[in-house]
């Protein structure tokens, strides 16, 4: 075999190499984008539980999830039409406008979507125990 056609068996390997691991990479961004779970937490200013507990919640819970790339948070903030509208426009997933419209009273709740279905996986109360939170958190993981 001469060295030319060595040379060219190399490149092949190699470049076929790089896209196996070019795939694989994808693949396993492609996951974690379908693993994801949508979380909205819904408030208001005049919710006596949001009121009671939205410092603890928007202070201590969300910051703990937020940079977290399985999770997508919004705060459904129901106080007025404006907020309500700022809200949903925030909103950018297939359906899950949709979803948070159903629930027009929805505060003092957490609720935890699949994002690939837009299918509610699990909903707690704010005023749940920061530790109990933070277990749904991450139990819902295991159900999408």
């Amino acid at each position: 075999m001469s060295i030319k056609q060595l040379f060219v068996i190399f490149i092949l390997v190699g470049g076929f190499s790089f896209v196996l691991s070019s795939q694989k990479e994808y693949a396993a961004k492609k996951t974690i984008q379908t693993n994801q779970v949508t979380v909205i937490v819904g408030t208001a200013s005049w919710c006596p539980l949001c009121k009671t507990n939205g410092q603890r919640i928007k202070g201590e819970i969300i910051p703990t999830f937020i940079n977290d790339s399985h999770y997508r948070i919004y705060i459904y903030d129901l106080s007025d039409e404006t907020s309500i509208n700022s809200s949903l426009d925030k909103m950018t997933e297939p359906g899950l406008k949709k979803f948070a419209k159903k629930r027009p009273s929805a505060t003092g709740v957490i609720y935890f979507i699949n994002s690939k279905t837009n299918a509610l996986i699990q909903k707690i109360s704010v005023t749940e125990p920061s530790e109990k939170i933070i277990q749904a958190f991450k139990e819902v993981l295991t159900k999408v």
